[in-house]
């Protein structure tokens, strides 16, 4: 795309030493930003249809990404902050996250936790569930916002790396198996239908019709980056999700192929 709208970098303004929320006039990526504008405006139309939808189906899987591709140094972060920062201005029911940088989690946190933690703590924000009592029209959706939660939080030890490693543990007992365990495991199996409910829900409270979570560097931190991706790929397949990845192409193959080489014994 050939645009020869001037650039104008005036350093007086503000402190360039980090990444920032540019201005039109500042972001020396600015056709750059019109072309993801472009492909985000479409991910938005499929985001408005799926909210009317009246649950999330499994079977209608997909995986919304927007990537940003540069070399060290090009200014992703800011080019990433500045396009949610102009999703955030134009569209109003969009609910953007605070983006996520793998280098930044603590080790222990999975990055499903972390995402969860932090839609979590937007609808703490919206002060939505202090504000219903039983008087209120959406009482039954709030209920069931909150038993959804619960599910998820139940649903948890099933990710790898989060709780115990031995799901089975007390599996010995065939009382517990009966009461409890394959309660476990059918919640296990439904962590991502639950997880999808859970937002197209809380969209839903909100008054918002699609999620976007930005990921910024994720091929910096090896272990991380690939949790990210594994998390896209299982657990973000609905339209009203949008994430947004930026990053160098090709570390992120050569994090891909890690994981695979990991999968083969050392011998071989």
């Amino acid at each position: 795309m050939n645009d020869k709208r001037p650039i104008i970098l005036d350093f007086t303004r503000k402190d360039f030493s980090d990444a920032i929320i540019c201005d039109d006039e500042n972001l020396l990526h600015r056709a750059k930003l019109d072309e993801a504008m472009f492909m985000w405006r479409d991910l938005y139309k499929k985001a408005i249809e799926e909210s009317e939808e009246k649950d999330f189906c499994k079977p209608n899987i997909v995986h919304d990404t927007i990537s940003l591709f540069g070399s060290r140094g090009a200014g992703k972060t800011t080019f990433l902050l500045t396009f949610v920062d102009r999703i955030k201005r134009e569209y109003p029911d969009a609910l953007c996250l605070e983006h996520i940088d793998p280098s930044l989690i603590e080790p222990k946190l999975h990055p499903f936790v972390s995402i969860l933690a932090s839609l979590h703590r937007e609808v703490e924000r919206s002060g939505m569930i202090t504000e219903c009592d039983s008087c209120d029209q959406r009482f039954d959706k709030y209920r069931s916002y909150t038993q959804l939660y619960t599910q998820l939080l139940k649903a948890l030890p099933s990710i790898d790396g989060v709780g115990k490693d031995n799901l089975y543990e007390n599996w010995v007992d065939n009382e517990y198996v009966a009461q409890k365990g394959m309660q476990r495991a059918e919640i296990y199996n439904q962590l991502d239908i639950l997880f999808n409910r859970y937002v197209k829900l809380t969209l839903e409270l909100m008054g918002k019709k699609v999620l976007v979570i930005p990921f910024d560097d994720i091929d910096t931190d090896f272990h991380k980056g690939f949790e990210i991706l594994e998390v896209i790929r299982k657990y973000l397949i609905n339209r009203q999700i949008v994430s947004i990845l930026t990053g160098d192409m090709e570390l992120y193959a050569k994090l891909v192929r890690q994981a695979s080489w990991e999968c083969f014994t050392p011998d071989y």
